[in-house]
Protein backbone atom coordinates (compact mmCIF):
# COMPACT_ATOMS: atom_id res chain seq x y z
CA UNK A 1 0.00 0.00 0.00
CA UNK A 2 2.58 2.45 0.76
CA UNK A 3 4.27 1.77 -2.49
CA UNK A 4 1.01 2.30 -4.29
CA UNK A 5 0.67 5.63 -2.54
CA UNK A 6 4.30 6.65 -3.19
CA UNK A 7 4.38 5.65 -6.85
CA UNK A 8 2.16 8.48 -8.15
CA UNK A 9 3.90 10.89 -5.76
CA UNK A 10 7.30 9.81 -6.99
CA UNK A 11 6.22 10.33 -10.57
CA UNK A 12 4.99 13.79 -9.71
CA UNK A 13 8.19 14.62 -7.87
CA UNK A 14 10.23 13.41 -10.82
CA UNK A 15 8.11 15.46 -13.21
CA UNK A 16 8.54 18.50 -10.95
CA UNK A 17 12.30 17.98 -10.80
CA UNK A 18 12.51 17.56 -14.57
CA UNK A 19 10.34 20.65 -15.11
CA UNK A 20 12.50 22.62 -12.66
CA UNK A 21 15.66 21.47 -14.47
CA UNK A 22 14.19 22.47 -17.83
CA UNK A 23 13.27 25.91 -16.46
CA UNK A 24 16.73 26.36 -14.89
CA UNK A 25 18.50 25.25 -18.05
CA UNK A 26 16.32 27.58 -20.14
CA UNK A 27 17.09 30.49 -17.84
CA UNK A 28 20.80 29.64 -17.90
CA UNK A 29 20.80 29.38 -21.69
CA UNK A 30 18.98 32.71 -21.95
CA UNK A 31 21.58 34.29 -19.65
CA UNK A 32 24.47 32.90 -21.68
CA UNK A 33 23.18 33.03 -25.25
CA UNK A 34 20.37 35.54 -24.99
CA UNK A 35 16.73 35.20 -25.68
CA UNK A 36 14.53 36.95 -28.16
CA UNK A 37 10.84 36.37 -28.64
CA UNK A 38 8.97 39.18 -30.33
CA UNK A 39 8.05 41.39 -27.34
CA UNK A 40 10.90 40.17 -25.12
CA UNK A 41 14.60 40.47 -25.78
CA UNK A 42 17.30 39.52 -23.32
CA UNK A 43 20.95 39.98 -24.24
CA UNK A 44 23.11 37.09 -23.07
CA UNK A 45 26.59 37.54 -21.73
CA UNK A 46 28.26 36.05 -24.83
CA UNK A 47 26.67 38.51 -27.28
CA UNK A 48 27.23 41.31 -24.77
CA UNK A 49 30.90 40.34 -24.39
CA UNK A 50 31.29 40.23 -28.19
CA UNK A 51 29.62 43.64 -28.56
CA UNK A 52 31.77 45.16 -25.82
CA UNK A 53 34.92 43.63 -27.32
CA UNK A 54 33.99 45.18 -30.68
CA UNK A 55 33.48 48.52 -28.92
CA UNK A 56 36.92 48.20 -27.29
CA UNK A 57 38.48 47.34 -30.65
CA UNK A 58 36.83 50.41 -32.19
CA UNK A 59 38.12 52.60 -29.36
CA UNK A 60 41.65 51.25 -29.79
CA UNK A 61 41.50 51.85 -33.55
CA UNK A 62 40.21 55.38 -32.95
CA UNK A 63 43.05 55.98 -30.49
CA UNK A 64 45.61 54.89 -33.07
CA UNK A 65 44.07 57.23 -35.67
CA UNK A 66 43.89 60.10 -33.17
CA UNK A 67 47.50 59.53 -32.12
CA UNK A 68 48.60 59.59 -35.75
CA UNK A 69 46.67 62.81 -36.38
CA UNK A 70 48.09 64.41 -33.23
CA UNK A 71 51.62 63.42 -34.20
CA UNK A 72 51.10 64.83 -37.70
CA UNK A 73 49.77 68.10 -36.24
CA UNK A 74 52.69 68.26 -33.82
CA UNK A 75 55.19 67.61 -36.61
CA UNK A 76 53.56 70.30 -38.76
CA UNK A 77 53.65 72.81 -35.89
CA UNK A 78 57.29 72.00 -35.17
CA UNK A 79 58.14 72.41 -38.86
CA UNK A 80 56.32 75.75 -38.90
CA UNK A 81 58.27 76.86 -35.82
CA UNK A 82 61.56 75.70 -37.36
CA UNK A 83 60.75 77.56 -40.58
CA UNK A 84 59.78 80.65 -38.60
CA UNK A 85 63.03 80.45 -36.61
CA UNK A 86 65.10 80.01 -39.77
CA UNK A 87 63.35 82.94 -41.46
CA UNK A 88 63.87 85.03 -38.35
CA UNK A 89 67.57 84.10 -38.27
CA UNK A 90 67.91 85.09 -41.93
CA UNK A 91 66.12 88.37 -41.28
CA UNK A 92 68.36 89.03 -38.29
CA UNK A 93 71.46 88.52 -40.44
CA UNK A 94 70.17 90.87 -43.13
CA UNK A 95 68.93 93.46 -40.66
CA UNK A 96 72.14 93.23 -38.62
CA UNK A 97 74.39 93.88 -41.60
CA UNK A 98 72.22 96.80 -42.78
CA UNK A 99 71.92 98.27 -39.28
CA UNK A 100 75.63 97.90 -38.55
CA UNK A 101 76.51 99.58 -41.85
CA UNK A 102 74.13 102.40 -40.96
CA UNK A 103 75.64 102.64 -37.47
CA UNK A 104 79.15 102.83 -38.94
CA UNK A 105 78.03 105.64 -41.28
CA UNK A 106 76.48 107.44 -38.31
CA UNK A 107 79.66 107.03 -36.26
CA UNK A 108 81.78 108.39 -39.11
CA UNK A 109 79.43 111.32 -39.82
CA UNK A 110 78.77 112.37 -36.22
CA UNK A 111 82.05 111.92 -34.54
CA UNK A 112 82.19 114.20 -31.48
CA UNK A 113 85.50 115.11 -29.94
CA UNK A 114 84.83 116.60 -26.53
CA UNK A 115 87.37 119.38 -26.06
CA UNK A 116 86.61 119.72 -22.37
CA UNK A 117 87.95 116.25 -21.76
CA UNK A 118 91.17 117.20 -23.57
CA UNK A 119 91.62 120.39 -21.56
CA UNK A 120 91.02 118.77 -18.20
CA UNK A 121 94.44 117.19 -18.28
CA UNK A 122 96.07 120.50 -17.75
CA UNK A 123 94.33 123.21 -19.72
CA UNK A 124 91.46 125.46 -18.75
CA UNK A 125 87.99 124.00 -18.67
CA UNK A 126 85.55 125.03 -21.37
CA UNK A 127 83.00 127.62 -20.38
CA UNK A 128 79.81 128.78 -22.07
CA UNK A 129 81.74 131.77 -23.34
CA UNK A 130 84.16 129.39 -25.11
CA UNK A 131 81.23 127.74 -26.88
CA UNK A 132 79.67 130.93 -28.31
CA UNK A 133 79.91 131.45 -32.05
CA UNK A 134 82.65 133.81 -32.99
CA UNK A 135 81.16 137.21 -33.68
CA UNK A 136 82.43 140.62 -32.90
CA UNK A 137 79.44 141.95 -31.04
CA UNK A 138 78.52 139.01 -28.78
CA UNK A 139 75.03 140.48 -28.86
CA UNK A 140 73.13 137.83 -26.97
CA UNK A 141 73.42 135.00 -29.43
CA UNK A 142 72.40 131.77 -27.75
CA UNK A 143 75.46 129.93 -26.57
CA UNK A 144 76.16 126.43 -27.74
CA UNK A 145 75.63 124.14 -24.79
CA UNK A 146 78.61 123.65 -22.54
CA UNK A 147 80.39 120.31 -22.63
CA UNK A 148 78.95 119.35 -19.24
CA UNK A 149 75.51 119.17 -20.95
CA UNK A 150 76.68 116.55 -23.47
CA UNK A 151 76.80 112.79 -23.09
CA UNK A 152 79.57 111.05 -24.91
CA UNK A 153 78.67 107.77 -26.57
CA UNK A 154 81.54 105.65 -27.78
CA UNK A 155 81.44 103.90 -31.15
CA UNK A 156 81.40 100.57 -29.31
CA UNK A 157 78.30 101.68 -27.38
CA UNK A 158 76.57 102.58 -30.65
CA UNK A 159 77.47 99.18 -32.11
CA UNK A 160 76.21 97.38 -28.98
CA UNK A 161 72.94 99.34 -28.98
CA UNK A 162 72.48 98.70 -32.69
CA UNK A 163 73.11 94.96 -32.26
CA UNK A 164 70.72 94.72 -29.31
CA UNK A 165 68.03 96.71 -31.10
CA UNK A 166 68.20 94.49 -34.19
CA UNK A 167 68.16 91.32 -32.09
CA UNK A 168 65.25 92.43 -29.90
CA UNK A 169 63.19 93.67 -32.85
CA UNK A 170 63.74 90.29 -34.51
CA UNK A 171 62.73 88.44 -31.35
CA UNK A 172 59.58 90.55 -31.20
CA UNK A 173 58.74 89.70 -34.82
CA UNK A 174 59.43 86.02 -34.09
CA UNK A 175 57.09 86.10 -31.05
CA UNK A 176 54.38 87.82 -33.08
CA UNK A 177 54.81 85.07 -35.67
CA UNK A 178 54.23 82.48 -32.93
CA UNK A 179 51.03 84.14 -31.78
CA UNK A 180 49.82 84.30 -35.39
CA UNK A 181 50.21 80.53 -35.59
CA UNK A 182 53.60 80.60 -37.28
CA UNK A 183 52.02 80.64 -40.74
Amino acid sequence: MISAFLAPLTNRIMLAIIAALIVLLTVQTARIEGFKVWPIAVEGWKPKAERLQADLDNVKAAQVVALAKAQAAKDKAEQNYRTLAENTDDQIKQARSAAMASAERYIAAHRVRPQAADRSAGGAAATPEDQRPESGDRSGAAPILASRDFVTVTPDDIRICTENTVRLESVREWALGLTDGGD
